[in-house]
Order: structure tokens, then sequence, then C-alpha cells
């Protein structure tokens, strides 16, 4: 059963917070911290401006020393996948290893996880072309890898999971020119190599082509793009939570509120209990590969015409009872609504609007934006902002001049954690991401200063600001 927000107004949001969420050990229900420290380190000032913020990929492990983070950066010649480790006692960022300097673009940013030995694997590279892969070789060591692995074929966004026995699982992007670009999964035991490439979700690109409906935008017709996450809970749970935005034929594109462009029309949600062999909605068993007809809607619709805004997808996280919440924003022509949504024990998904409780002033919360739910069950929110008289659904939001970042502890109340301010900002602040690891310690969050590039291959320098949140 799928819910919609309207503005909601803050005389009854206490109201609010009360009736959406009142499952005993969920992240709202907790003490108020009293204070929060945090610790803002700017990392570089060469990052690439594009897949070092992408939320698909998990770019954070945290050990209790030490939080390692991994980033895309750029020089004249190469586009760059690092990683870093940040000491929770020093408070600095003591590394920062280069571990490939040959990757495809400004979309070949790094998923990271670490297994039960301590080792850490890292999958990165590739934009629709082939994924890469590393182990190290040493248990929490940044600076020693595995020679690389290739596999898979056009792929993109890698987002990866672990399970208890340290098999690992992939889902990504494929890129078919003229034809469907679904996300499709992958899988590699301990000791095995990568193996799968079944697809798992498609737009409905295909579907509109068997019915004879007439596209107009050449050979990126079926370019889909999901903005996905994925998690594996301590129950061992998969969740997988995205949107689907794509292009709509010539007759339905002149019909909606998205003629001439994508059309960013529903979030959805899927899961599977037995390690992606099966997935669910509602307790039901999903055809895969599966369409939005098939999926749990978070918000919007499956039909795109019935959509009444722009949804962007942020992330999402599991609370401490392995319930899925997500973040996500409703643009509309004139205003946004920054959400989460977390689904419940009975299936349903339950909607609380931040948007209300910011004191942001004349800004508007959007995404891409992040969320991490730490060891007390608090919520992080990393998100962006954008001037009110810069915004329209017609003016492009990507990394606008008037850009900035916040996070926001919210718990009983949202309270401001930390905003990037700059008295004479030349460059946006843009591109939140967040530490999706549930129960964290000390959550982690990078976002990006500087410029956007014009297209994949141009290198534009970026700050990469590192943000520890330490109690």
């Amino acid at each position: 059963m799928t819910y919609t927000i309207n503005a909601i107004s803050y005389s009854f949001l206490a109201l609010l917070l009360v009736r959406c969420f009142d499952l005993k050990d969920d992240f709202l229900n907790v003490p108020k911290i009293q204070q929060t420290d945090s610790v803002v380190i700017n990392v570089s000032n060469y990052g690439s401006s594009r897949a070092t913020g992408y939320s698909d990929s998990g770019k954070f492990i945290e050990t209790d020393s030490t939080i390692l983070f991994t980033w895309l950066g750029n020089d004249d010649d190469d586009f760059i996948v690092y990683v870093s480790s940040y000491n929770k006692l020093t408070r600095k960022v003591t590394q920062s290893i280069a571990i490939d300097k040959d990757v495809d673009d400004n979309h070949g940013g790094a998923s990271m996880l670490l297994d039960s030995k301590g080792l850490i694997h890292i999958a990165y590279g590739p934009h629709a072309s082939q994924m890469r892969y590393k182990q190290s070789l040493k248990p929490g060591d940044i600076a020693s890898w595995s020679e690389v692995e290739f596999f898979g074929d056009r792929l993109t966004y890698p987002s990866m999971v672990i399970d208890s026995n340290d098999n690992l699982y992939l889902i990504a992007r494929q890129s078919n020119w003229n034809d469907h670009w679904p996300l499709v999964f992958y899988q590699k035991s301990p000791d095995g190599n990568w193996h799968g490439g079944e697809e798992l979700l498609n737009g409905f690109y295909k579907s509109w082509v068997d019915k004879g409906y007439a596209f107009s935008s050449g050979r990126t017709n079926g370019y889909t793009r999901y903005s996905k996450s994925f998690v594996l809970d301590s129950k061992q749970r998969m969740h997988l939570s995205f949107k689907v935005a794509e292009y709509l034929p010539e007759s339905m594109s002149s019909l909606s509120q998205y003629e001439n462009e994508m059309a960013f029309y529903v979030i959805g949600y899927m899961y599977s209990d037995d390690y992606g062999q099966t997935w669910l909605s509602q307790g039901q068993q999903v055809r895969i590969p599966a369409s939005p007809s098939d999926v749990e809607v978070i918000d919007g619709s499956s039909d795109p015409l019935l959509s009444e805004c722009h949804l962007e997808m942020g992330s999402m996280s599991v609370t401490t009872n392995g319930l899925p919440v997500v973040i996500y924003s409703r643009n509309y022509e004139s205003n946004t609504e920054l959400i989460l949504a977390e689904r419940n024990v009975e299936g349903d998904w339950n909607y609380t609007s931040l948007s209300e409780s910011l004191n942001i002033g004349d800004k508007l919360p959007i995404s891409p934006s992040g969320l991490s739910i730490d060891a007390n069950g608090n919520a992080y929110v990393i998100f962006t902002l954008i001037d009110k008289d810069a915004y329209c659904l017609c003016t492009d939001t990507w990394g606008n001049q008037t850009n900035t970042v916040m996070v926001v502890r919210y718990s009983e109340l949202s309270e401001i954690i930390y905003e990037y301010t700059s008295k004479e900002q030349t460059s946006p602040a843009w591109l939140p991401i967040a530490s999706n690891t549930y129960n964290a310690v000390d959550p982690a969050f990078m976002f990006l200063s500087g410029g956007r590039a014009a297209g994949n291959d141009e290198k534009v320098a970026n700050n990469v600001y590192f943000i520890a949140i330490t109690d």
C-alpha cells in the first residue's frame, strides 16, 4: 500500500512522527543524543566530478579503529580510483592509495566492502565496459592488492554486498545500444570467479517496442537510470531500492509532464531471502526480470502518466530490526520535499517529510541525498540544497551554482549537524553520499565542491570532503 505526502505543516509534525513510526525499535524511538561532534576533512583537491558521489556504490567500511572510503580522482592523464583510511583516534586521514590509474572515465568509481577475515573487496572501473575487481592481500591493508579480475560486459554503477559466508553479490546496469538497459546480477564464492549476469530489472522500453510504440531519441531510446541501493541485513535479507527514469514513447511523452525529457516516475523496492535466487514483493514471488509493474511502489506510479512529480532517489539503509528506510526527493514545478520512507513489519510504507522541520531559509532540499542509521538508531541524512530562485524543473539542478550540502541528524526533531558554507561561493557543493552500513558507530559522508564536467572524459578538479560523526 502506498500513501502520498504533500506539504506537512510544522504544527502537527510531532503527531506525524508518532503515527508514522510506531514500531518498538524503529530509528525514531530512541533517546535524543545531546551532543554531536563532527570531523570535516578536505581529502583531495583533484576529485573527479561524478562517480565519487554516485549513491549506487557503497564507498565506506567501518572497523573499530578506522573508516576506509573510496573516491574517484583525476589528473591530466588519467581517472584514478583511490582508497583512503581515516583514523578514529587521531581524527585524521592517514593514507590515500591509488589502486588503479586507468579506469574508463568519470563514471568509474568503486563499491567496497569487508569480509569476515578483514580482507577488503572492491569493484570499480567501467562505463559500459567490463567490471574490475580486486581484493586486499592483507586484512585491512589498503596498500597491497591482488591482480585485477575483469568480468561482465557493458556494465556501469557497481552495487555490492557480502553474506555471512563471504560470498559476494553485485548488481550493475548494463548498456545495450538500441535496446533495453537492465540491472544485472552477479555473484562470487570466496574461492571462485565472478559469474552470472542475469537480468534482474528493466524499465518498460522492451514492452513498449513490442507494442509498436515509436521513439524519437535514437540509439539511447532504452537508456534507463536506476540510482539503486543494495543492502544485505544481519538476517541475510537482500534489499534493493531504486528509481526508474527512462525516455517515453512519443505518443506518451506528449501526454505527460515529461514531454521530450526522461520520466523520473517511480521509486520501487523488492527483496530476497535466498541470496537472489528469487525476489519478492509483499511476500509474493516476483517474475524476473522484473518491471516497475511487478515491484512494491514506494512513491510515484508504475504508470509514467500517473506520476505527480519528478522523483529523485537518494539511498537506503536498514533499521536495527532489518526494516529498509529510503530517502528521496519529490520535485514539483516550483517546490520540493525531502522524504524518509520506512517499510513496516506488515509490509506497508510509512512516510515522514523532513522539509518542514528543516531551517533552511530560501533553499529547497533535493536529491542526490544519502542516509546512514547509527548503532543507537539515529538517522543521519546528507542532502543537496538549491536556492529557490534557481530551482525549477526546467533547469538543471545537477551541479547548479547555488548547490550546497547539509548533514542532519533526525530522531525526535531535525538537528543540523553540518552545512557547507562559503562567503563567496564560486562553485557548487554537490553529490553528497552517506555510509549505508547499518548500525554504524561513526556514520560517515562525502561530498564534492567544484565544477561539473561537460562530458564523460573531461577532467574537472573537485575538492573531496570527508565527514565523520563522532559522539
